[in-house]
């Protein structure tokens, strides 16, 4: 049975769209090792902002419930469909100087 383009070409998407969130957190998780950041708090904003700039980048809008299936954490969200995102401006930033903009404003 034969594959219609259609549907590879669903599935690539999908694969690039995965690929691109999982880079995002891979980023992020050496950017905080390298940086030893170590409070629990601080680890979850930078993996979010991440999330929240990738899906920036790709013009996709997130909410609360996304970004816990991204965490792999459960949702304790009340309101369901609450959407989350980053000011329109990082978006043109790199994930580098987004995580480096956390952590200059994280610190005391």
């Amino acid at each position: 049975m034969d594959i219609s383009q259609s549907t590879k070409d669903y599935f690539e998407s999908l694969k690039d769209r995965t690929d691109s969130y999982q880079d995002s957190l891979d980023t992020a998780k050496e950017f905080i090792l390298d940086n030893e950041i170590e409070n629990q708090e601080e680890i979850i904003n930078y993996m979010i902002m991440s999330i929240l700039w990738v899906a920036a980048t790709r013009d996709e809008v997130l909410t609360e419930e996304d970004i816990c299936i991204f965490l792999n954490i459960e949702s304790t969200e009340e309101q369901e469909g609450v959407r989350v995102e980053i000011m329109d401006e990082m978006k043109y930033w790199t994930l580098p100087e987004l995580l480096l903009y956390i952590r200059d404003t994280l610190e005391p």
